[in-house]
């Protein structure tokens, strides 16, 4: 037997716990029994005001590059943390953090310069909406 896969993305649904119950039409117009999901979690505003940014915890300096560390994501699924630093040369460079890596080097960083970043997660495995903390933070080091 055959299998036919229906793909579609509700918008604007406000963030809360919902039900849903699909239904399949033939080619007559004759409606299926439904299949109910129960308890789908939808995300939004609320989800993103508990979100954190990666937490620094020590950084290193050797010569002009600064290295810096960062705790374990346990608590939410990370999937990028984006920074941002001037250079020796006054430029503007942006470096991404993959999740699962525990620190990052910025080369040729300009001493006493402040460091931003910002992380974006998903709520649970296979999300296909990503969320970005709603605030960036500073580093300053010295």
């Amino acid at each position: 037997m055959a299998k036919d896969t229906v793909k579609v993305i509700l918008s604007n649904l406000g963030e809360y716990i919902q039900d849903f119950t699909l239904y399949t039409m033939d080619g007559a117009g004759n409606k299926s029994v439904g299949q109910t999901l129960t308890a789908v979690k939808v995300y939004g505003p609320l989800y993103v005001s508990s979100l954190r940014n990666r937490r620094f915890t020590t950084s290193s300096l050797n010569l002009t590059n600064l290295t810096l560390n960062f705790a374990a994501n346990t608590d939410t699924i990370n999937v990028d943390t984006k920074l941002s630093y001037t250079n020796n040369l006054g430029v503007r460079v942006n470096l991404s953090l993959h999740p699962d890596s525990l620190k990052i080097v910025l080369p040729n960083w300009k001493t006493g310069k402040k460091v931003l970043l910002k992380s974006s997660f998903i709520p649970v495995k296979n999300a296909i909406d990503v969320f970005t903390a709603s605030y960036t933070d500073t580093l300053l080091i010295n």
